[in-house]
């Protein structure tokens, strides 16, 4: 109902509650009741006030600050706890983090092609989302927080019915029995990390596959894996070769432990359909970035290895002059998800595809924007000048956090002497092209979008 809001804040002490979780709200309002600590809504709570079910709590006292983006400013100035249900987290200044929780999480991928299925398939189709709990938090809140976070539409109702939401970790294999009358398995999950000291990114990423290509064959199940267009590494030499939808390896340098593993993973799936034990299909996903839509992001964007790798040259303040050359493809999510569940709609026979945006934009375009973060252009300066400034930068442990994205190519290159193998998406496009998609155009307002929405959330700060 029409309400008005206070936007000031009054003499108690004060808890700042922000996102979408009105469940959360509920609990906070009943547990601070009769404690004098009053409660306030911050960006998306903000319609929480128009509920009827609110105002019965005289300590639900109003709305304090703006946009979701100036958490770091508004926050700092906050002086007092503030929870975080489903909503965009910044990353938090030093000054507040301390008095900063988050509750749920959220996909990025996985729950754009939940949707995607959810749209394509009849009232009939159940699809069971497999999802490890976050400490007290279960399966289901954990997915109806991602569906309430993405998308306008209220999805939440399907769970229970058409979703369902059960326990499990594809790295135990035992979990995935509680998964019942599964034709078809479509694995979105994956450790994107490039480098860790232990087993992680293999567990996940091979060993989780290796479980899973175990549980279709059992079940005689349709197994749909994304993997990505990394596993093309590093090309020896100084020419580039091409990874198509027909090859997967070319003596191609895969040292970095994210792409080694996803090329471990396709090359079991490949392996199994050869000996006819399995029907499957990899779709090897592009740079995922923004929807297409709206902008929306993943909340996560430091797990955005080209986005990290902007971030290095920003802090760096130059890149060098070879990298002019180059071009970038920017897939967004929502169209990426719906080419994925599109193509796994597809013979058997096509069982390889690289899922990506045909439109490349050249470097030069998108380096420039980053003067809009601070009104400063990049330098442009020669490979061994290039190479001082990373030197110098990763003997400092903050900026070599920033560097590590960068690092990893360029060490990997330099050591091996090999270039980034470039991705065909050609036999796909003649896919998807009969399908009747087509990739829109990249155009100067999305990128334009992209980098003030970057700023805006202080992202290279």
């Amino acid at each position: 109902e029409i309400t008005t809001v206070d936007i000031g804040v009054r003499k108690n002490p004060g808890i700042l509650i922000s996102g979408h979780d009105l469940r959360d709200l509920e609990m906070l309002l009943e547990q601070t009741a009769g404690t004098g600590v009053d409660v306030y809504t911050h960006s998306e709570m903000l319609p929480a006030h128009y509920y009827p079910a609110f105002k019965k709590y005289p300590h639900f006292a109003g709305n304090y600050g703006n946009a979701w983006w100036k958490q770091k400013e508004e926050f700092e100035k906050f002086n007092g706890p503030i929870l975080m249900t489903t909503n965009c987290v910044v990353p938090p200044a030093d000054s507040y983090k301390d008095r900063l929780w988050t509750t749920g999480a959220t996909g990025f991928l996985g729950v754009h092609v939940l949707k995607e299925l959810i749209e394509s398939t009849g009232p009939d189709t159940t699809i069971w989302c497999l999802l490890r709990s976050k400490g007290e938090i279960t399966p289901q809140r954990r997915l109806r927080e991602m569906l309430v976070y993405y998308f306008e539409k209220d999805y939440r109702k399907l769970l229970g019915t058409r979703i369902q939401a059960v326990e499990g970790d594809i790295t135990k294999p035992e979990s995935l029995d509680a998964l019942k009358d599964i034709d078809m398995v479509f694995n979105c999950a994956a450790n994107v990390k490039h480098f860790s000291k232990g087993t992680d990114i293999e567990d996940i990423n091979y060993g989780g596959v290796k479980n899973l290509v175990a549980f279709c064959e059992r079940r005689g199940a349709y197994l749909v894996h994304v993997s990505t267009e990394s596993v093309g590494g590093l090309t020896p030499g100084k020419v580039p070769a091409t990874l198509t939808e027909q090859t997967l390896f070319f003596g191609q340098l895969t040292d970095n432990q994210y792409v080694h593993s996803k090329f471990l993973a396709e090359r079991h799936i490949l392996e199994h359909m050869v000996e006819g034990k399995l029907k499957a299909k990899i779709l090897r996903a592009g740079n995922l970035s923004p929807r297409a839509q709206d902008g929306e992001f993943q909340v996560n964007m430091n797990a955005n290895a080209s986005m990290g790798r902007l971030k290095a040259f920003k802090m760096l303040g130059a890149c060098p002059y070879g990298l002019l050359e180059e071009s970038l493809e920017f897939t967004p999510i929502d169209e990426a998800a719906h080419a994925m569940v599109l193509l796994s709609g597809t013979p058997l026979e096509n069982c390889v595809f690289n899922v990506s945006n045909d439109h490349l934009i050249p470097m030069e375009d998108i380096l420039s924007r980053l003067r809009i973060i601070d009104g400063r252009p990049l330098e442009y300066v020669e490979m061994p000048a290039f190479q001082k400034l990373m030197k110098k930068a990763n003997a400092d442990p903050l900026k070599a956090r920033i560097l590590a994205p960068l690092v990893a190519y360029e060490q990997s290159a330099a050591e091996k002497e090999g270039v980034e193998t470039k991705s065909s998406t050609t036999f796909t496009m003649q896919i998807l092209h009969r399908l009747g998609f087509r990739w829109d155009h990249t155009s100067s307002m999305y990128l334009d979008m992209i980098f003030e929405m970057l700023r805006t959330m202080q992202y290279f700060d």
